[in-house]
């Protein structure tokens, strides 16, 4: 959606975006992301992933658009997988920010560990070519919103080489070579990433154990 700073929506817009990411339209130039930093009744504030400040005076008619986040796997701009999720907040915080949105990140070691949302994180998950699927063996990598792979790491006990499988924060399945065996507990979704590796055209590379 589309909002912008007026005299008679000041402590709306304020409510609505301090805090969060949008991305700021002017018309005949590409929308580039901005962070929301600070609303006042005469002005908002925002800077970009560049960390230039700017300001745009209440009505002005400087527009900014505001996406919500679909939960589920992204490729991050240092193409390791982030996983997103929307979380619980006031009704009346929207767009993108720490208040409604938890970041992420998948370790060599395969654990998810926090992140913090950025401009450069979000410009890339919303970037079509950066999110076109890339397969690795050996590397975390992201199969769609729901599956993701960890790192390929040999068992010290066994000298055994496997990565486990992600649906969502979940650790649902291990891949041993191209075989992927899922969990006791997780067989009803086998079909589905079954479905996500066939459409990704990877079934020369996956196998999926019966």
């Amino acid at each position: 959606m589309y909002d912008t700073l007026t005299s008679k929506n000041y402590e709306d817009f304020r409510q609505r975006y301090q805090g969060s990411y949008g991305w700021l339209s002017v018309e005949g130039q590409p929308e580039r992301i901005v962070y929301i930093s600070k609303v006042s009744a005469s002005k908002v504030m925002f800077n970009t992933i560049t960390d230039r400040d700017f300001f745009a005076f209440v009505d002005q008619d400087v527009r900014f658009k505001f996406l919500p986040i679909r939960r589920g796997w992204y490729k991050g701009h240092t193409n390791r997988p982030v996983l997103l999720t929307r979380i619980p907040a006031r009704q009346y915080c929207r767009g993108i920010s720490a208040a409604n949105t938890t970041c992420s990140t998948m370790s060599f070691d395969n654990r998810l560990l926090p992140c913090a949302l950025s401009g450069e994180l979000l410009e890339a998950i919303f970037n079509d070519a950066q999110q076109t699927i890339k397969y690795s063996r050996t590397e975390p990598c992201v199969l769609n919103k729901f599956f993701s792979f960890g790192s390929l790491r040999a068992n010290p006990e066994t000298g055994v080489s496997s990565r486990p499988v992600f649906f969502l924060e979940a650790k649902v399945a291990t891949q041993t070579n191209n075989v992927v065996e899922f969990a006791k507990g997780w067989q009803h979704i086998k079909q589905e990433f079954s479905d996500s590796v066939r459409r990704a055209v990877l079934f020369n590379d996956i196998e999926v154990k019966e």
